[in-house]
């Protein structure tokens, strides 16, 4: 199994190591919208003036570019090989006088923001970069893309706002090499009203052929990408997306999602609102594991109101690798599948059985009420897959949707101490072809499901959650273990009702969605909650 500690130990190593040592600046040039390019840059009375400039200087290690803070310059900026740094001594680009007029503003009109090419060991903070609007421009507003043999390592973007642009607001790439970017860190950067995606990577197209590694993304917002998704990773061995908020993504397009990866490796994507995803077609996911990630996982996150599913696994044929070893635990879901008749967790295999193959759903709180369209389910496996475990998990629905939906080719499928209610809708599972109206009569069919041995495991019950439906929008990572709706009443029957993970050997990780260590309540509560013994 996969430990989400594993993700942080490389996260605190990398950051550790691009920003403990410090750097020694070379010398800083200054852009002013009063200076002149003829001067020598070296201080604000001596600034230039333009970004054309800028492009024309290599710049060394611990050298610092500064755009006066408040002022509109002309993109774009293009920083190439001979230009950047190291780890422990980048080039510093970003603003001067911050704190009295805010953020350099780069205009990028029909071009690319900043344009970075084979660069290297490069801080890029504190800018607004703004494009003339996705229906003129294009480009992408930051590109880093490299096709050097070796690739290109630490890059740190922080502080920055991208908008107005054509393709993606940040893009990383590799082209002509199977190397692309290690070690890149984006964090508090918002990117909005760009057309195709907030952040994205891509690179070579093939079976475990990973471009980039050691991405960090943290504290980002994404949203109205009307023709695309949020955050979207490809070709990438070990990265982690948290604390970030992706919403009102898709509403021109057809397969986006708000927070996703594709063809990837080792993928924590933790501690996560996404919210009010669109789609003209399929897909308009919270979330989304699809085509070829392995070993990776989803957990603490919050999806809500999604037109389509709130967790999304989904192996579209002719997938550069099989998906395997995928761990989707402690999410809630709150009234997704607004409008596509999916699972709030959904799963969809297009592929041959064995391409999709381990995947674990534990400890997840799921709920519907009342969908504005569709026929969605708490739960639904839309095509087979070679092994599915779900366990400890709280299905609950409120208006006659359906709490599970399973294929009829579904074999390898192993249901255990889940929770289910359906409120003052009617029960219903859809169990692979049959349809069944109370518990009872599903456990009497389906005689290999939620039961050890020859006990029964599942409980239907009210779980006496303290204010279902009213999770709302939070906005803020932060706040996520504030959101009390889903947090279960004193007297709830679930609490301490779960199965003991460790004794099935699987790791239940340290805590659950509201911060509660796993070791304080064993067994747990079924659901996202880990509640605390009563004292």
């Amino acid at each position: 199994m996969i430990a989400s500690k594993t993700f942080s130990k490389f996260i605190t190593l990398f950051l550790f190591g691009f920003f403990a040592s410090g750097y020694v600046s070379a010398a800083t040039f200054y852009v002013s919208a009063t200076g002149n390019d003829s001067n020598s840059g070296l201080s604000p009375e001596k600034a230039w003036r333009t970004a054309t400039k800028v492009n024309r200087v290599a710049f060394a290690p611990g050298d610092r570019i500064l755009f006066e803070g408040g002022e509109t310059f002309r993109g774009p900026i293009k920083l190439n090989a001979k230009d950047g740094g190291s780890a422990a001594n980048p080039l510093i680009l970003g603003s001067y006088r911050l704190e009295e007029a805010g953020p350099a503003i780069i205009m990028a009109h029909e071009e690319r923001g900043i344009d970075v090419y084979n660069t290297s060991g490069l801080c890029i903070s504190d800018l607004k970069i703004i494009g003339a609007g996705p229906k003129i421009n294009r480009t992408s507003g930051i590109l880093l893309h490299t096709s050097r043999s070796e690739g290109a390592s630490h890059v740190t973007i922080e502080n920055v706002e991208v908008s107005g642009f054509g393709k993606h607001g940040i893009s990383i790439g590799a082209w002509k090499s199977n190397k692309g970017y290690r070690n890149i860190s984006i964090t508090r950067t918002k990117t909005h009203d760009n057309l195709r995606t907030g952040i994205l990577s891509w690179g070579p197209w093939g079976p475990h052929i990973y471009a980039h590694s050691k991405i960090y993304i943290g504290y980002c917002e994404a949203d109205h990408m009307k023709g695309g998704s949020g955050i979207t990773l490809s070709s990438v061995d070990g990265a982690v997306i948290e604390r970030s908020i992706a919403h009102h993504n898709g509403e021109e397009f057809s397969g986006a999602a708000g927070i996703w990866a594709w063809d990837s490796n080792n993928i924590l994507i933790q501690h996560n609102e996404s919210y009010n995803n669109r789609t003209t077609g399929v897909d308009g996911d919270g979330f989304d594991f699809d085509g070829g990630v392995t070993n990776s996982v989803m957990q603490y996150n919050y999806s809500h109101d999604n037109d389509a599913a709130g967790y999304l696994l989904a192996q579209y044929p002719g997938a550069p690798q099989a998906m395997s070893n995928i761990i989707i635990r402690y999410n809630i879901s709150e009234n997704d599948c607004r409008k596509k008749g999916y699972g709030a967790i959904h799963l969809w295999n297009g592929e041959d059985v064995e391409r999709m193959d381990g995947i674990h759903i534990y400890q997840n709180t799921i709920y519907l009420d009342s969908s504005l369209g569709g026929r969605p389910s708490a739960i639904s496996v839309a095509s087979p897959a070679a092994s599915i475990f779900v366990r400890n998990n709280l299905f609950y629905t409120s208006g006659g949707e359906t709490l599970v939906s399973v294929v009829p080719e579904q074999e390898g499928i192993l249901f255990q101490n889940n929770a289910y209610w359906s409120g003052s809708g009617v029960f219903h599972i859809n169990w692979k072809g049959d349809s069944f109206n109370c518990l009872k009569s599903w456990l009497d069919a389906a005689h290999d499901q939620e039961r050890i041995g020859s006990t029964i495991l599942a409980i239907y019950a009210d779980p006496m959650l303290k204010d279902p439906g009213k999770g709302g929008t939070l906005r803020n990572s932060d706040l996520l273990v504030t959101l009390s709706a889903y947090q279960l009443q004193e007297n709830s029957p679930l609490i301490r009702r779960g199965l003991n993970l460790r004794d099935l050997g699987i790791d239940p990780g340290h805590y659950g969605f509201f911060g509660i260590s796993v070791f304080e309540s064993i067994p747990p509560a079924i659901g996202a909650n880990v509640r605390r013994p009563a004292l």
